[in-house]
């Protein structure tokens, strides 16, 4: 949001429900923070200065600290063809103007621990995927017979070597 007084009105609101608020001013004050910083959640007005929110959250979702943290839009109207777009970007709801403050703060506090939950950019399928075939060469490297427990396939194969790539710099 790019006016100082809502700024400061939401941020006053959010604190008196112990939800820590970081303003921008705008989009591109956002990035720079998303860059440093992981947040649980992230409003944007999708009319701002410089940079507007359709080209934020663009950019949320290829940042690699923030690309999955859910996202509210808030507007003063949009068409069908916009809203449809917004939502393919990964937007959890898009809040019309004038907004109820009372409101906003309980979609967001109903949304938020969905998404802290769930915080893994992997599908619970891939992940009892992944389970699977530690267990099978596990079981290899322990003695057992070479004899896997799961059928993969090659889309599977793929898709064990992506995540297990990505959980390298864990260890």
């Amino acid at each position: 949001e790019d006016d100082l007084d809502v700024q400061s009105f939401m941020k006053e609101a959010f604190e008196a429900e112990n939800i820590k608020v970081d303003i921008a001013n705008n989009g591109f004050e956002a990035i720079t923070k998303f860059q440093n910083t992981k947040y649980d959640v992230i409003l944007t007005d999708l009319l701002m200065p410089e940079m507007n929110g359709v080209q934020l959250i663009s950019y949320i979702r290829v940042n690699e600290l923030n690309g999955h943290t859910p996202v509210f839009a808030i507007s003063g109207g949009l068409d069908q063809q916009k809203t449809e777009n917004l939502l393919k970007l990964g937007i959890i709801n898009i809040i019309q103007k004038p907004i109820e403050i009372a409101e906003v703060i309980t979609q967001v506090k109903e949304k938020l621990p969905e998404f802290l939950e769930h915080d893994s950019p992997y599908s619970n399928d891939l992940i009892k995927l992944l389970k699977g075939a530690i267990t099978d060469v596990l079981g290899a490297y322990s003695g057992d017979s070479i004899h896997y427990h799961h059928t993969y396939t090659i889309n599977d194969q793929n898709n064990i070597h992506g995540l297990a790539g990505a959980m390298i710099p864990i260890f």
